[in-house]
């Protein structure tokens, strides 16, 4: 992506790379402010969430960044083995610190629920498994891992035991394995659709800002 900004003579926009999806990230806290326009001391939880597929890191990444610049308690939750890029984690710690949240990991999905505001459980892949963090892809050996893990999965009685938080997800959602057909169907606090639809009017405020 930066070899493509140094010889470009245009702006390039990032769409979504292997590390940063930055427009979604954008739609994302649009759907949050729209739906609670102050966020200070609001608990948002970036979950993992169970998938037979391999998923990128691109969206929990630029989330947890994102997050933590809007004086929110963050918390990353995950299975050991799906911890996010080093340099990722670090940068969320200095945002929390900058603007005056806070940002934790935890390795217990329901416990990270407890009392959120706003969850965001979204499959990806265990980082070890795929690059740029290994040589190659290694399916098989992603797969029998993230097998081990299929509890981590969205359900009416996990929302439950949250501050009644809006439920978030990019889309497409993997139904049945990240989240079960009930919430995505009748839980009426999601912003699910509201995030599809933020992505046109994010990337037109994008545009707008760099385009003469």
């Amino acid at each position: 992506m930066n070899e493509f900004a140094k010889w470009a003579d245009v702006p390039v926009i990032n769409m979504e790379d292997d590390l940063y999806h930055p427009c979604q990230a954008m739609a994302d806290i649009m759907a949050v402010k729209e739906a609670e326009p102050k966020l200070k001391g609001k608990k948002f939880v970036v979950s993992y969430a169970y998938s037979g597929g391999l998923k990128p890191l691109a969206v929990p990444q630029s989330t947890t960044l994102i997050a933590t610049q809007f004086s929110m308690d963050v918390v990353l939750a995950h299975p050991k083995g799906f911890e996010l890029d080093d340099n990722v984690i670090k940068a969320a710690k200095e945002n929390a610190k900058r603007y005056g949240g806070s940002f934790e990991i935890s390795h217990d999905m329901k416990e990270a629920f407890e009392g959120a505001d706003f969850v965001y459980p979204k499959a990806w892949s265990p980082k070890q498994f795929v690059p740029p963090y290994s040589k190659t892809v290694d399916k098989d050996g992603a797969s029998a891992y993230q097998n081990k893990f299929k509890d981590w999965t969205t359900t009416m009685e996990l929302l439950d035991v949250t501050k009644k938080a809006y439920y978030m997800h990019c889309g497409p959602a993997d139904r049945g394995q990240e989240v079960t057909d009930e919430v995505l169907d009748k839980y009426k606090r999601s912003l699910y659709f509201e995030e599809a639809e933020n992505r046109l009017h994010a990337q037109k405020a994008i545009m707008a800002m760099i385009m003469p």
